[in-house]
């Protein structure tokens, strides 16, 4: 005749202990993708805060450029003869 036995109250296992770890060793694989992505996700924030920083800085740089004024010609005279300067025949009568 068969017996039919029972695993839990009566048996003496720890049923409760045993439930919790199966339940942990389960969700670690979860849990360690979510800590990774948790950190990933930090750290593109974290680089695309320096980005716009840097790009920031450059902008801040580069501010004279934007001006009509920086690149507009100047002129100087001297009424003083120190040195004369000449072209010879192959000098250009353009700027390249």
């Amino acid at each position: 005749m068969a017996t039919i036995t029972s695993t839990g109250i009566g048996s003496g296992l720890d049923v409760n202990s045993i439930v919790t770890e199966l339940v942990a060793a389960e969700r670690t694989p979860f849990d360690e993708n979510y800590d990774y992505t948790l950190q990933t996700n930090s750290n593109k924030i974290t680089a695309m805060g320096q980005l716009k920083s840097a790009l920031a800085t450059l902008e801040d740089s580069l501010f004279d450029l934007k001006l009509p004024t920086t690149f507009s010609q100047r002129n100087a005279t001297s009424e003083a003869t120190v040195f004369s300067v000449s072209a010879g025949s192959a000098a250009s009568s353009r700027f390249v």
